[in-house]
């Protein structure tokens, strides 16, 4: 809200502070000391009275759809990256079907956040997560509202969060592994797989085109920093197998996943392919354990922790406590005795090119 004052010393020596809008009503008047926030009740109300009251600058037309659309179409949606703006879309979508009829007077009723609060309660009994998302997708539209002035404040802000993230590094079991493929989809198989083999998250797993795959690595560019974050994926002999495989089958696929029909699988869709079938076969895992289970392949292997934390963006202690818990003791061991072998191995073969005679000759015929 913007106001001007002015003021005036009482014959009692007492100062007397006068409010006024930008348009020049008076709304309210105090003694001594200014207004501080948070605002008296009794000075809003006084305030959006003189605002009403005022030709051409009354207070404006809309409700929470509105809003919505609003938010939708500014900047501050738009340059949001490609993989947020889906998930608040969707939110989005959710909270109009809910909110959308709700006026201007029934969004600064200070009852709104409650209704917001139950809302958030009964979504999550289906999904804590998007719960979550639906008031946060739904606080950046009113905010972005408040921010213009046509509410008096963001009934959504500062609602606490109902899903807590679990520290889940468990891998998938082998059993697992076996129990997922068998009698699967090829759809079901490829999704599996290339998470398996990769450790990309859903969104890249949906993105990530052919021309990425270099052979024994894949080069990618990840959806995580609004798709600034290069990574290089070092794939096993089994993963380029699959790959070449997949490549087969795909045809003129752009994408290295693609569904029944030769399109691409949607990041969602991914994310089902897999958990449902876990779910029905009452396993204990979900998409996201598979990139745990890609980490524990590069342990094997003797791969640095730098090197693992770095392809997954995770934290070194993320590395060192998947080592602790779910890798043996000797296979660690053992990936770092094979790696000292082959380090031994390239130094005695260079030793023995540099030793080995030589046929090159002198002016005068002499071997050198």
């Amino acid at each position: 809200m913007k106001y001007r004052t002015t003021h005036k010393k009482l014959a009692s020596g007492r100062l007397k502070i006068y409010y006024y809008t930008e348009a020049g009503t008076r709304f309210f008047d105090c003694m001594d000391n200014p207004m501080s926030q948070p605002f008296p009740a009794a000075f809003l109300k006084a305030w959006q009275e003189a605002v009403d009251s005022e030709p051409g600058s009354g207070k404006p037309e809309g409700d929470c759809a509105q809003f919505i659309e609003d938010y939708l179409a500014s900047d501050k949606f738009l340059s949001r990256a490609e993989a947020t703006r889906a998930g608040y879309q969707y939110a989005l979508d959710i909270a109009r079907k809910e909110f959308g009829a709700a006026s201007i007077p029934v969004m600064e009723d200070r009852r709104f956040r409650g209704a917001i609060i139950n809302w958030q309660h009964e979504c999550a009994k289906v999904s804590r997560r998007q719960a979550d998302l639906n008031v946060q997708a739904l606080s950046l539209a009113l905010g972005y509202a408040h921010a213009r002035g046509l509410i008096l404040h963001n009934p959504a802000a500062d609602l606490p969060n109902l899903y807590e993230r679990p520290d889940d590094k468990r891998p998938f079991d082998e059993w697992m592994t076996t129990a997922f493929l068998d009698g699967a989809s090829q759809t079901e198989s490829d999704a599996f797989l290339l998470a398996r083999y990769t450790g990309l998250r859903r969104t890249d797993l949906a993105r990530i085109t052919w021309p990425a795959w270099k052979g024994d690595y894949i080069e990618w560019t990840t959806s995580k920093g609004r798709g600034k974050r290069l990574v290089i994926i070092p794939l096993t002999p089994d993963a380029q197998s699959f790959l070449t495989g997949l490549k087969a089958r795909s045809g003129d696929a752009v994408t290295l996943l693609t569904g029944d029909r030769g399109r691409p699988v949607q990041p969602r869709r991914i994310g089902d392919l897999v958990n449902d079938r876990c779910d029905l076969l009452g396993i204990d895992r979900t998409l996201h354990n598979l990139r745990n289970t890609y980490a524990t392949d590069c342990i094997r292997a003797g791969f640095s922790d730098e090197d693992i934390a770095e392809t997954l963006g995770w934290s070194i202690d993320d590395v060192k406590a998947m080592k602790r818990v779910y890798v043996a003791r000797d296979e660690i061991n053992a990936a770092k005795i094979r790696k000292l072998r082959t380090g031994t191995e390239q130094v005695q073969n260079k030793r023995t090119k540099t030793n080995q005679p030589t046929n090159r000759r002198n002016s005068n015929g002499r071997k050198l």
